[in-house]
């Protein structure tokens, strides 16, 4: 039995029973048989787990006061440039979202659970890695991926219908490795990575997704205000460097895993890595304080230590405004061998720079066995 209201085992039943009765102190009439089911099935109708689970979660809505979530006043930099949001539906009702907002709970499940005359409690993400490079990789951007992924399987289990993963690059099984420790079992088997040709993965989201309802971009042929081909969804710019926060950044900053490193003026420093797989990926996020600095990456040619001219410049070595915004980056190491990072400060015979450093080699994992073909 699929666990589902109307699809339930006599002993699916009986659990659903006991859990309502050992909750009942702290349920409202929100939480019907759909929402309590949701609990259970998210811990293999483990009772005491899913009472643990759901009396978190309700802990965690009154602390973040969700309940008022709507009457958030959202950032004017979201508001203008985040692309995502919301569009059309499913073959079945179920919403397809681009990304992940309490709105979708509070408004669009009500909405279309009207519309459609059913209990709708699901939602359809699309998510089109095209333009995803290796600023995806900066430590930061992938601790903030996690603490989401967290706060969502703790949350809001079982509230996934499908994840339709299009345009994916060689870096995305790289980036994929680093999250999918954070997914459910089950989430995983609803995750469909569908590649970077069009025709296959448009193929694939028509399987469960009519024409009328995939905006136009993605080759459908939905369109929204003045024939807009995304339907709001993106198109919205580059975000103004007026928003920038760098200071914000570096308050937000773990500074226990970054490293500080003076390098004096007129001279260089020289950061060494081990590689010991091919197509492992070089990551950095660092900043400096006050001046620019020179950034680039060698290969070593020999055991010994060598001056960057005697080694193989595998990556550019520029100036780098990062005293402005903090860089971050990665390089695809191809070949084993020790690569070598190089601040360089031999242009300057006045400043001295303090820089912030957190680089490290990540294995270029490529397992996808856990991602399911099956929906």
């Amino acid at each position: 039995m699929s666990g589902f209201v109307g699809d339930l085992s006599s002993k699916q039943q009986a659990n659903l029973d006991q859990f309502r009765e050992r909750v009942k102190d702290v349920i409202t009439s929100k939480h019907d048989d759909h929402e309590l089911l949701r609990w259970l099935r998210a811990r293999s109708w483990d009772l005491n787990k899913a009472e643990k689970m759901f009396r978190d979660h309700l802990d965690w809505e009154k602390a973040n006061d969700i309940e008022n979530i709507l009457q958030w006043e959202v950032p004017e930099v979201l508001s203008k440039y985040f692309p995502g949001g919301y569009h059309g539906v499913d073959n079945d009702g179920y919403p397809i979202w681009f990304r992940v907002a309490e709105y979708v709970f509070q408004v669009m499940y009500p909405k279309l659970s009207k519309k459609f005359g059913k209990t709708i409690d699901e939602l359809v993400i699309v998510l089109d890695c095209q333009g995803l490079d290796t600023r995806f990789l900066w430590k930061p951007v992938i601790d903030l991926c996690i603490s989401l992924l967290k706060q969502l399987e703790a949350n809001y289990p079982e509230t996934v219908r499908a994840i339709y993963v299009i345009n994916t690059p060689t870096l995305f099984n790289v980036a994929y490795n680093l999250l999918k420790p954070f997914l459910s079992e089950h989430t995983k088997t609803k995750i469909k990575v569908c590649g970077k040709d069009p025709q296959d993965w448009l193929k694939t989201l028509q399987t469960n997704i009519a024409l009328d309802q995939i905006p136009a971009f993605w080759g459908g042929t939905a369109t929204g205000a003045n024939g807009d081909v995304t339907c709001g969804i993106i198109n919205k710019g580059d975000v103004p460097e007026s928003f920038y926060r760098l200071k914000a950044l570096k308050e937000a900053a773990d500074m226990s895993k970054f490293t500080q490193l003076n390098v004096r003026k007129g001279s260089s420093a020289q950061l060494e890595f081990e590689v010991t797989k091919p197509n492992s990926m070089l990551t950095w996020n660092y900043w400096t304080e006050g001046k620019d600095i020179g950034f680039g990456i060698f290969k070593k040619t020999g055991d010994e230590r060598q001056k960057a001219a005697d080694m193989e410049e595998v990556m550019e070595s520029k100036r780098v405004n990062s005293h402005m915004i903090p860089e971050n980056g990665s390089f695809k190491c191809e070949d084993p061998g020790t690569y070598v990072v190089r601040f360089d400060n031999t242009y300057s015979w006045v400043n001295a720079k303090d820089v912030s450093y957190q680089i490290e080699v990540l294995d270029p994992t490529a397992d996808l066995e856990t991602v399911s073909t099956s929906l």
